[in-house]
């Protein structure tokens, strides 16, 4: 671990010990499946590289905290009570934020924000997105394809990996909102619609001195 990211996940552990939960809590699921990919999700460009080029092209990932079967550290709370065939597959986390003057070390402080969670277990990992997040909001996790409807490595006969670690990041950059396609096409329709407006009138004058 660098030592940056040592400062700040003390700062953030003692961060934690001042934060409230937020009003509107809420339930957020198993978030956006992301994909699975091979590495070490313990590097933020890494994960950046693997989530390029879209949507999240501009995407700029800030550490947040994890979780070990040896340490957890930052924000949020992971609770893994989940387990399958011995192993430890999923659980639940909680965030709570950050205090406010932690801002100018790196974290959201008490600000909704999106939130990546990297599961690794077996040789590969996986990322869920959680676009908006706000403290007080809680959600789950699993290695297991039935829990998350995602299609996630299994071992022989289907059974789920046990968790390595979980590592959760932040971003600064909105979460893409996609354009439904009905727009789209309106969108493209009103710009044909002033093309045609456009060569009409281009075309109008040609017209009239032809005719005198």
């Amino acid at each position: 671990m660098s030592t940056h990211r040592l400062v700040a996940s003390i700062a953030f552990a003692a961060a934690a010990t001042f934060t409230v939960h937020g009003a509107t809590a809420a339930s957020l699921g198993y978030g956006n499946f992301l994909g699975e990919f091979s590495g070490n999700p313990l590097l933020e460009w890494k994960v950046e590289d693997a989530l390029t080029p879209a949507p999240f092209t501009t995407l700029d990932l800030h550490y947040l905290g994890g979780w070990s079967k040896y340490l957890e550290i930052g924000e949020p709370d992971f609770l893994v009570n989940a387990t399958a065939y011995g192993k430890k597959i999923g659980g639940e986390w909680d965030y709570d934020g950050f205090a406010t003057w932690t801002e100018a070390i790196g974290t959201p402080g008490q600000d909704n924000t999106q939130m990546f969670l990297a599961m690794q277990y077996d040789h590969v990992y996986s990322v869920f997105h959680y676009p908006h997040v706000a403290p007080g909001d809680e959600g789950l996790f699993s290695t297991s394809a039935t829990a998350t409807g995602a299609p996630l490595s299994t071992a022989s006969n289907g059974k789920p990996y046990g968790l390595n670690y979980l590592v959760a990041y932040w971003a600064e950059t909105p979460a893409p909102v996609p354009v439904p396609p009905a727009i789209v096409l309106l969108i493209s329709g009103i710009a044909a619609l002033f093309g045609v407006a456009r060569r009409k009138r281009g075309t109008t004058p040609d017209a009239m001195t032809a005719t005198a």
